[in-house]
Parts: structure tokens; C-alpha cells; sequence
């Protein structure tokens, strides 16, 4: 079977990014003695470009091989004189064998592709990371949040990562100007070519902010008419309580991403913001005694390392205290 299969799409499939069809085309390509020299050349291109722990696969064949041989060998009845030739099948059963495990190898490469292909970046409560992805961009993520990248990234495509959570991005710009989409859970992807930009994505809130360069961002991602929003340096898009993409211009955007120093800035924040904040950094529940409290505004310039640190700062600033009731924290007057 003569099929179109070219040295972009084998990448695909050795990265475990093929679809279905893709990979039952390469298999029927592979029944091809004449592919096979093109087929290692090309596995070779590949694992210079991203080399894995794989063992030596031809090591392996020529090992099945004479196994398969060995076996049918010992039982093969003894030949005779009156014996009829038969048509000899063992290469065939031999080629069909090692066929068989190259499937049986990519389907479990496939079935276990999140852990070989894709790294998985976590923080926890009052932990910031920085990362650095393998195309030199850099990702420093916020407390509670969860970044997925690709090990690598092919050298044509979309450089796609997922972010849960927030995180401040430095994207390096590629000689072959490929794209860099951040997906997220609210249902809008970040794109940008290179730039310097801050996002912030749980799935109940949206918020990008552009430092540098220029981003376009797309929502509803399931639909390809759907036109994009695009940002200038000083812009700030986020999600409204319809859903609708809003934006805001010439905003301090550095101002954002004062938590990588552990500082925290209130300009007129609620009480009810501020406790907001302190839980999705350190993961401290604190509740109002009392509704009407959430409405107290804090400002100011704050450096906390601690949930504690920043509870003393407004404990100092409202005159309200912290009191413990059934293992719950409340704020009161």
C-alpha cells in the first residue's frame, strides 16, 4: 500500500501525537520491505533531535526474530524423502511477529504518552516555581497552580502548553516565528509569538496581562469563527460575570506579578478580596464573622513570606482579631 507518509508525520508518531488513522497508515506503510530503510532513518533523524531511554530496537528485532525462528524450528517435523515441500511461511510469520510487537510498543508508548512526552509542573500552598521550558521560554508559576509542557517541542506546530492557576511568562521567539498558545481551564488560549505577559486561570477567573510584545487571545476554542482580541503592552483582558471578555488599558501590569517577590499590593481592596488572595496563595481559609466586614478597604505595599504574616498585617490595619472556632478561623470586631 503506497501512502503518503512523510518524515513530519513519523515525528507525530514517535511523540505520541498521532491520530488513529494516522497510526494505521504508518503500519500499512511499514508492510513495505522498501520503508523500512526510510522508516530507521528517519527514527534516527528523531532520536538525535530528542534522544529518549529507549533500548536498541534493532537489537530487539533480530533477538524476536530468532526466537520466532528458533521456535518453529524445534517444532518442524523431521524432513523425508517422501516428504512434499512445503512453502515456507517463518519469514513471513517472522516479519508479521515483529510487526505486531512495534504495534504492541507504540500502543503502550501511547497509552503512557502524558508521562513520556509531557512534564507536569505543580506548586502548593505558599510555594512559587520558575521553569524553564525546552525552548528557552520561562514560566515562574504562583502558589497553587499546575503548568503541563511538552519534554520538547517539534520543530514545526504550535508550541501548546496548559496552565492551572497563574503564572508570569518570558516567551522566547523561534527563527521559524512558530506559535506559543498557553490553553486554559476558562475556555480562552493565550497566543503569542514572543513576549512577556502574566495569566491567571482557575476556571471561575480569567485574567491576562501583557508586559511586552503583543498577544492575541481566543475564546470559546471549540469554534474556528470566533474572532481573536488582541493586546498591547498595558493591557489587561479578563472574563466578566457574563462571560464576555472585557478589557482594560494602560494598566500597571508589573504590578501583577509582585507575588514572584512575595510582596503584596492592595490599591483600595475589599477586606473580602484581601481574604480572597490570602487563600489562593497559602491556602488559608479565613471567614468573616460578619458580612458587612468584607466591605472594609485595605491599601498598601506588603511583604509576607507566611499566611501569618500577611493575617498580622491586616489584623493590624482593621483592629479585628483571628478567633478558632471548630477549626474554623474567623475574622471579627
Amino acid at each position: 500500500m503506497n501512502q503518503d507518509i512523510n518524515r513530519e508525520l513519523l515525528f507525530l508518531y514517535w511523540s505520541g501525537l498521532a491520530t488513529p488513522m494516522q497510526r494505521k497508515l504508518i503500519v500499512e506503510w511499514l508492510q513495505e520491505s522498501a520503508h523500512q530503510e526510510t522508516f530507521y532513518q528517519w527514527l534516527t533523524e528523531w532520536e538525535d533531535l530528542y534522544p529518549q531511554s529507549l533500548g536498541d530496537t534493532d537489537k530487539a528485532w533480530v533477538a524476536l526474530s530468532s526466537r520466532v525462528d528458533g521456535e518453529a524450528a524445534q517444532s518442524a517435523p523431521a524432513e523425508t524423502q517422501s516428504s512434499r515441500p512445503l512453502p515456507v511461511w517463518r519469514p513471513l510469520a517472522g516479519w508479521w511477529m515483529m510487526a505486531a510487537s512495534f504495534v504492541l510498543i507504540m500502543g503502550v508508548s501511547f497509552l503512557l504518552r502524558d508521562t513520556l512526552f509531557w512534564n507536569t509542573y505543580r506548586t502548593g500552598s505558599g510555594q512559587i516555581a520558575t521553569i524553564q521550558l525546552a525552548d528557552g521560554s520561562q514560566a515562574t508559576l504562583n502558589a497553587n497552580s499546575e503548568l503541563r509542557a511538552p519534554i520538547y517541542f517539534l520543530p514545526f506546530g504550535d508550541r501548546s502548553i496548559q496552565l492551572t492557576g497563574e503564572a508570569d511568562f518570558s516567551v522566547t521567539h523561534q527563527k521559524n516565528h512558530q506559535r506559543f498558545i498557553v490553553k486554559t481551564p476558562s475556555n480562552v488560549d493565550v497566543v503569542v509569538l514572543g513576549t512577556e505577559f502574566v495569566i491567571r486561570s482557575t476556571g471561575k477567573q480569567f485574567r491576562v496581562a501583557l508586559h511586552t510584545g503583543k498577544i492575541a487571545l481566543k475564546q470559546d476554542t471549540s469554534r474556528t469563527d470566533m474572532p481573536l482580541m488582541t493586546l498591547k503592552p498595558g493591557d489587561v483582558a479578563s472574563i466578566d460575570t457574563g462571560g464576555a471578555l472585557q478589557l482594560a488599558t494602560r494598566q500597571p501590569t508589573r504590578q501583577l506579578t509582585t507575588w514572584r517577590n512575595r510582596l503584596f499590593v492592595f490599591d483600595h481592596h475589599s477586606l473580602g478580596d484581601v481574604l480572597t488572595m490570602l487563600n489562593d496563595q497559602f491556602g488559608e481559609t479565613i471567614k468573616l464573622e460578619n458580612d458587612s466586614l468584607a466591605n472594609y478597604q485595605i491599601t498598601g505595599r506588603f511583604r509576607a513570606e507566611r499566611a501569618e504574616d500577611l493575617l498580622a498585617v491586616i489584623t493590624e490595619i482593621t483592629g479585628y482579631r483571628i478567633v478558632t472556632r471548630n477549626n474554623q478561623k474567623y475574622l471579627v470586631n
